[in-house]
């Protein structure tokens, strides 16, 4: 169902009082973001004729005119949709009634809004009490951060963390709101934890970055080294009802969808290396290269030195890939640029599905010195 088609929805369910709890989430989150102030319009005028509403209420027009007046100051919003009721052409107590509707929604909106910023706090478990959390808050720069154990944290504008000044318990626990970027000093036996709403973020000694998404209250963890597992907060979850836990490793990233309360593992967007070629070489002795530079060697090899590189699994679609040779310097180009030139020099394409790379197309034929 399309945004507008689901938020209509909503808002019918919200007008007769039929809302569950995960419902009035996701209506107040879409409402709070300002774009369906039009569907308000048009429901607002809609209810209007359809009021069945007298002049003899009881009240002074006096009295009705300072409750309008109180309902449109309540909040800035407010006074982009009254005007667009005729003011001239409809009683003091419709004026009433079509404010509340707006003051209602208003009210509940920041509501949700208040307590989606303070959610995050409260539902840190910890040991530390809440207020003696120290509280960093970035405005409209990036700050840098050395935590008591020697981890660094990048906070990106408009970010907050709050932490332990010593991290004194079997844990290192912090609570995000926003994004940044960790790195995190290894101690196997005090694990770092990272807390947004219900959902945890653990990792033992890694280099990682964690988004917030205010919006749709998803959440993002990429990975850049290391591995981290990300699950959700037994504490505020039904029981029964927990997402399966996602593990993470480099170059790849779990969305938690708060929607349908599942984690989605992908790629991430700029896959980064995390093998040094020339440590490789020293190592194992094989004489790999530092380089991409390739003349006639087996695609089957050069997807196995990006995999390698990489760490993300390529998987040919069929064994007629086998066949195919590659000439080519694909040394500074990033992961995707280095597939789609192989790819074009065969005819073939790729595809990520979740964490992993599937070459596609008919392969290679093959070589008629082998047929004889």
């Amino acid at each position: 169902m399309k945004d507008q088609d689901r938020f209509q929805h909503l808002l019918d369910r919200f007008h007769f009082g039929h809302f569950s709890i995960e419902e009035y989430d996701e209506f107040f989150g879409l409402l709070a973001s300002g774009e369906y102030d039009e569907i308000i319009r048009d429901r607002i005028d809609l209810d209007y004729d359809t009021l069945d509403l007298t002049d003899d209420a009881g009240l002074p027009p006096h009295i009705a005119q300072e409750i309008i007046r109180n309902i449109k100051l309540s909040d800035k919003n407010t006074a982009d949709i009254l005007p667009s009721i005729p003011v001239r052409k409809i009683s003091w107590l419709k004026w009433v009634a079509a404010a509340s509707i707006i003051l209602t929604l208003i009210t509940g909106t920041y509501y949700y809004t208040q307590e989606k910023s303070k959610l995050s706090v409260a539902n840190y478990p910890g040991t530390v009490p809440v207020d003696q959390l120290l509280k960093t808050k970035s405005n409209d720069k990036i700050l840098q951060l050395v935590l008591s154990d020697g981890s660094m944290v990048t906070l990106q504008p408009n970010s907050t963390i709050y932490y332990s000044k010593d991290f004194a318990g079997k844990k290192r626990e912090v609570v995000l709101e926003g994004e940044a970027f960790f790195t995190v000093k290894r101690d196997p036996s005090k694990p770092f934890l990272v807390y947004y709403h219900n959902i945890v973020t653990k990792v033992l000694g890694t280099s990682f970055n964690v988004r917030t998404l205010a919006r749709t209250n998803n959440f993002e963890v990429a990975v850049k080294t290391g591995k981290v597992q990300v699950y959700e907060n037994e504490k505020f979850v039904k029981k029964g009802n927990l997402a399966k836990t996602a593990i993470i490793t480099p170059n790849q990233r779990v969305v938690y969808n708060s929607a349908v309360e599942i984690f989605e593992k992908s790629l991430v967007d700029q896959p980064a290396p995390i093998v040094n070629r020339g440590a490789i070489e020293n190592k194992t002795n094989k004489g790999k290269k530092e380089t991409f530079v390739y003349n006639r060697n087996k695609l089957v090899d050069i997807f196995n030195d990006l995999s390698e590189q990489y760490g993300i699994e390529i998987i040919p679609e069929n064994e007629n890939f086998n066949n195919c040779l590659f000439t080519g310097d694909l040394s500074s180009q990033d992961l995707f640029t280095k597939l789609k030139i192989i790819c074009l020099t065969i005819n073939a394409s790729y595809e990520t599905i979740g964490t992993q790379i599937i070459v596609k197309g008919k392969g290679c034929a093959v070589p008629k010195s082998k047929l004889h």
